[in-house]
């Protein structure tokens, strides 16, 4: 079998090699208007958008979703911050107490009468902020409710610590209470701010 050669013949230029194509062949094109390639590209680029489309909008959810707990986590942590230092600070107004009554030199009568020591006045101020810095966090619905009614029976617990009356050696008993209930109060109300 012998060699038929390229299809085409082509000359060898010296020193050059190249390929002339003496005749190229001829391509008619003659189609109708093809509507199907149209309705076809159409889906093609439909579905890809609609993915997209979908997969923005679970995005968007997502990100609004991830906003809210976040939001809900800064304001749990901004309650529990407010709720201990609430604590701390009639924590601080008991112990304060007890210190004023054992040191010699300071009359019960000018104390009963709100003639108090800076510190003293200052740990009384500081465990007002912090009550109305929790009043301002807990939202008033049912839960929030039920934390904020510990706040007046906790506030008529501590009263005796500074008007010195009735100093009978139970009042810290009634005041631990008082803060128990409140913080058992103030753990449902975390746990229902999740929900």
């Amino acid at each position: 079998m012998a060699w038929m050669g390229v299809p085409f013949p082509f000359q060898l230029v010296k020193g050059v090699e190249a390929i002339v194509i003496d005749k190229l062949p001829e391509i008619a094109v003659n189609t109708p208007f093809a509507w199907e390639t149209i309705i076809s590209s159409f889906i093609a680029g439909a579905i890809p958008a609609l993915i997209a489309w979908k997969a923005l909008s679970k995005n968007f959810e997502i990100a609004r979703f991830q906003a809210r707990m976040t939001e809900q986590k800064d304001i749990a942590d901004k309650l529990r911050l407010a709720a201990l230092d609430f604590v701390s600070s009639v924590d601080k107004v008991a112990q304060l107490t007890h210190r004023l009554i054992n040191t010699p030199g300071i009359s019960i009568d000018s104390l009963a009468k709100g003639m108090f020591p800076d510190y003293y006045q200052e740990a009384l101020n500081d465990a007002q902020k912090s009550m109305r810095n929790l009043h301002f966090l807990v939202r008033p619905d049912e839960a929030g409710m039920r934390l904020l009614s510990c706040l007046p029976p906790l506030q008529q617990s501590l009263k005796s610590f500074f008007t010195f009356e009735n100093l009978n050696g139970n009042e810290a008993l009634l005041l631990k209470e008082r803060i128990d209930e409140f913080i058992f109060h103030f753990h449902e109300y975390i746990y229902s701010y999740r929900e």
